[in-house]
């Protein structure tokens, strides 16, 4: 898929071409640092369960409930949003969740966070820029 979207993009930016490898390897780099986050995420929420004695995984939906507060938790410690978090197998009261992030929003920050409502494709949207920042900063 790489080599496909390079050879497109790559008919009107030469140094597309040029650059392929390094290309490769920043997206490459992004997809395992976006793994891992999935992975942490999901320990995270899987240790703080056991904290609580609670059982994992429905049989039959596949799925575990989980708190607001833990959904919140997740979101603001491993960027997990609410599609993130039903792709692992979890499942929450959105509305609350909503309510959390809200509420989070009206308190001061001395570090810019990242809009804590947005949805998974703008976050990767979003991503996807940073890495095309990366690529086109190369120096040949």
């Amino acid at each position: 898929m790489i080599e496909a979207i390079a050879s497109e993009y790559g008919k009107t930016d030469s140094e597309l071409k040029g650059n392929f490898e390094t290309i490769k390897n920043i997206i490459l780099e992004e997809i395992q640092t976006y793994k891992k986050v999935l992975v942490g995420g999901k320990q995270f929420i899987e240790k703080e369960l056991g904290k609580q004695g609670t059982k994992t995984g429905d049989e039959l939906k596949g799925t575990t409930h989980i708190s607001a507060d833990l959904a919140f938790k997740s979101l603001a410690s491993y960027g997990l949003g609410p599609t993130q978090l039903k792709s692992l197998g979890y499942d929450f009261n959105e509305q609350e969740l909503s309510e959390k992030m809200k509420e989070h929003q009206k308190f001061p920050r001395r570090v810019p966070l990242r809009n804590l409502q947005e949805d998974w494709q703008t976050r990767v949207r979003l991503q996807f820029e940073g890495i095309l920042q990366r690529i086109f900063s190369i120096k040949q």
